[in-house]
């Protein structure tokens, strides 16, 4: 944890902290109308669940594969019941996180273009765009759309992840293959991350390996999208 606290301490750079400040801004600039909007759509599906049910029957219904009627999304009916155990029914709170787990995401978005193109300026204009393009609206709008936090931690997988290719330390593989299972339960389309992870590997590091480094290095992944796809 030290070490890790060190890499992110070594990051920080005047530019750095203007850009975070800047997106801040933009994000909560857009999006401060939502916090005036209550519950919309499947937001009150979850929010009911997160109520009626009692902590072991919620449960079951999220992590017990046999319950599912739908998806497989364990990540978002926790956050769902932390959310409901703290804020209740004050639906602004719900909004306000959601919003700054959109910033968070446009932020890491940020950092992962940063980090490939080593451009400062370049990587502000794709996390500003981000952030404020129309399309992410409705993953903002309602807490009870996950791809928000589904875009973040496959970001964080990312930055990670071409931190182990340039350095080749344990700890970056496991904290890029924890944020991936995260996005994972959270939303399936992170299925598809591995192979960005391969794109990053190809041509962003230009990294070349032999066929059993390759398997080792993605043998984790293909298990844990196994694992899923067998609940």
């Amino acid at each position: 944890m030290e070490t890790l606290v060190r890499r992110v301490l070594s990051a920080v750079r005047p530019k750095s902290v203007f850009a975070v400040l800047a997106l801040s801004i933009v994000v909560l600039v857009a999006y401060f109308p939502i916090l005036r909007v209550s519950f919309v759509g499947d937001d009150w599906i979850f929010y009911e669940l997160a109520g009626r049910l009692n902590l072991s029957d919620y449960l079951v219904k999220y992590f017990d594969p046999r319950a599912q009627t739908a998806w497989y999304r364990p990540v978002q009916g926790v956050l769902f019941r932390l959310w409901y155990v703290v804020f209740r029914a004050d639906a602004m709170w719900y909004h306000l996180s959601n919003v700054l787990i959109h910033l968070a995401a446009a932020i890491a978005l940020y950092a992962v273009v940063a980090r490939a193109g080593r451009s400062k300026l370049g990587a502000f204009v794709a996390a500003v765009l981000f952030a404020s393009f129309p399309t992410a609206v409705e993953g903002v709008f309602k807490p009870g759309v996950i791809d928000p936090l589904t875009t973040l931690f496959a970001l964080l997988a990312v930055w990670f992840w071409m931190a182990h290719l340039r350095r080749g330390g344990a700890m970056d593989y496991w904290l890029a293959f924890a944020a991936f299972l995260i996005a994972l339960y959270s939303k399936e389309i992170a299925v598809t991350l591995p192979f960005t992870l391969w794109l990053v590997d190809r041509f962003v590091v230009g990294g070349r390996s032999s066929l059993w480094n390759f398997l080792r290095r993605y043998a984790w992944f293909a298990l844990a999208i196994l694992a899923l796809s067998s609940d």
